[in-house]
């Protein structure tokens, strides 16, 4: 798996519902590959992330569900794939830099047989990893019984030496034994190298998002989950004269630099003399998150911290009535600031300006801090 490919896989539990929180997580967080689960999208109904391209693999009921995210910049194509398997059981895939990357559903009340696996296994290209909710018990993974669809996936698992890597941390907010339906499964190939963490934060569903990632080398830094920048430098905004008289000093100082030295002092000379840094751009900053919405939010991840913590009945009850309430919040929010822009359009808005505000509503950047993978583990 190349080291700068991130998945996230997520039961979103209504993407419309939660399209809100889902926008924000690929705004703030540096994720090539989003796997969603209940979608609950129907036939025929838009929906789409900013910057990225998605396929939907939906129900004619409207429920269930599984969308395939890839971002615009990634050279990949998406597609379902083709195996007899039980009804309302969906999947999607995606290949990038060698790696087949598989979203599963699998609802509650399916029966997937051992034999269906086979056919999905069997045919997916090495190395690959197949994340998603599949409804799967066993003992192996954390729960107190073994249910049908756990004892044939764990089957499947030991015919074709499939690892799995989560970190053992709940996927679904519920009381009692931990339950772990959201995981994740790789082919020995890609395993070496891949490391998952659940987050603690269900943002507004009741899963748990997985991140998975690959392990770079040991003197390789590992990037941070912040928003993603350009390194390019536009010749036009830079101050020549200070720039050229700044490198003839250092040449000066230093003629005998090595190659790694001299590139290093041009790249910093150009940067410093550049009137504009790209990569100091920020996104929009969206107009109707204010400090109401950033308190809704910290009670509900502080909420879920202490229902982790002590696990009792009446912290579930807090967690979930917080939830609840933060999703309420911030779509009212949202609804009312738009109303309320629409009421100061006329014939003579500019079209820019429109499009303009309207990408900024779907934009969550209000210098909060990103949702990085430390502050989801604590």
């Amino acid at each position: 798996m190349d080291p700068k490919v991130t998945v996230l896989s997520w039961n979103i539990k209504s993407i419309h519902s939660n399209q809100s929180d889902l926008n924000r997580i690929c705004d703030t967080n540096d994720i090539d590959v989003v796997l969603l689960n209940e979608t609950w999208l129907r036939p025929g109904v838009r929906c789409s992330v900013p910057n990225y391209k998605a396929l939907h693999n939906r129900r004619e009921d409207g429920k269930g569900g599984v969308s395939l995210l890839v971002k615009s910049s990634i050279a990949s194509s998406i597609s379902i794939p083709s195996f007899k398997h039980p009804t309302n059981a969906q999947f999607a895939q995606t290949k990038i830099d060698g790696l087949l990357i598989i979203s599963a559903y699998i609802p509650p009340n399916v029966y997937m047989r051992r034999d269906a696996w086979d056919r999905l296994l069997s045919n997916a290209e090495r190395p690959f990893i197949l994340m998603g909710d599949l409804n799967a018990h066993h003992l192996h993974w954390g729960h107190a019984t073994n249910n049908t669809n756990g004892r044939e996936l764990m089957a499947a698992i030991h015919a074709h030496g499939l690892v799995m890597l989560n970190d053992m941390r709940p996927t679904r907010l519920k009381q009692g034994s931990p339950s772990i339906l959201d995981l994740l499964l790789a082919s020995p190939e890609a395993a070496l190298n891949l490391t998952s963490s659940t987050w603690q934060d269900t943002f507004g569903s009741d899963h748990y998002p997985i991140l998975c990632e690959s392990s770079p080398p040991r003197q390789q830094v590992i990037r941070s989950l912040q928003p993603s920048s350009s390194t390019r430098i536009n010749s036009k905004r830079i101050r020549w004269e200070k720039y050229s008289a700044e490198l003839e000093q250092e040449f000066n100082n230093n003629p005998d630099m090595d190659l790694g030295t001299l590139t290093s002092v041009v790249v910093e000379a150009a940067k410093a003399n550049s009137k504009s840094n790209p990569a100091t751009r920020q996104l929009p900053s969206c107009p109707w998150r204010d400090d109401e919405c950033s308190m809704a939010v910290a009670k509900r991840r502080r909420l879920l911290k202490v229902f982790h913590n002590t696990g009792r009945m009446t912290h579930l009850i807090a967690a979930k009535r917080a939830i609840a309430e933060t999703k309420k919040l911030l779509k009212s929010k949202k609804r009312a600031h738009f109303r309320a822009f629409c009421e100061t359009l006329s014939r003579d808005s500019p079209i820019s300006y429109v499009w303009k505000k309207v990408r900024a509503f779907n934009h969550h950047n209000r210098k909060t801090t990103p949702l990085n993978r430390d502050a989801n583990k604590e």
